[in-house]
């Protein structure tokens, strides 16, 4: 999805539309709405360790379906550099911020059950939802953001650095 693209009308994030117009609409400022891809790298917390952990204490790395849904992340060091683009060079607007390297939750998933040894499994969107249906709406969605924009902008350069190859490297500790 471009950044043109209206938000959903449900969002595990109700109060983000709100919070962009007012940020958007605000007199006498520079505007500037990033719209980051799944955060990922440095053992950092998130969607990322909280599966990892996940992993660990229920003995399986879980994806909902065939897994193939996929996202557009970003990696942390990558959004760190785009936010000091845009402090020095404010041009207001909202921006993706997101890699060129989709995954898929199955490859997600089954990076980090080589990463804690737990088999990666499939689960029904129904036993997700029974417990956590925000969560089971999550892991079924598809997130495939481009950010050219903030790189035309910005003359930003995501690094390239897949999720998956970050995992793998070793990015992330396995809780004991």
């Amino acid at each position: 999805m471009t950044e043109n693209a209206p938000l959903p009308a449900a969002s595990v994030q109700p109060v983000k539309a709100l919070a962009e117009k007012l940020n958007l609409d605000a007199p006498n400022v520079t505007g500037i709405v990033v719209h980051a891809g799944l955060i990922y790298g440095h053992d950092g917390p998130g969607t990322v360790a909280n599966m990892i952990q996940g992993a660990v204490s229920r003995g399986a790395a879980t994806y909902i379906g065939d897994g193939a849904n996929t996202w557009t992340p970003v990696h942390v060091d990558d959004i760190i550099d785009l936010y000091v683009l845009a402090l020095f060079m404010p041009v207001a607007g909202i921006f993706n911020a997101v890699s060129s390297t989709p995954f898929s939750f199955r490859d997600l998933v089954e990076a980090i059950g080589e990463l804690t040894g737990a088999p990666a499994v499939s689960v029904s969107y129904e036993t997700i939802a029974q417990n956590v249906e925000w969560l089971a709406q999550l892991m079924s969605s598809t997130n495939d953001a481009v950010g050219g924009k903030a790189q035309s902008t910005f003359r930003w350069t995501p690094s390239g650095v897949s999720l998956t190859e970050d995992v793998r490297a070793g990015s992330y500790t396995v809780p004991a």
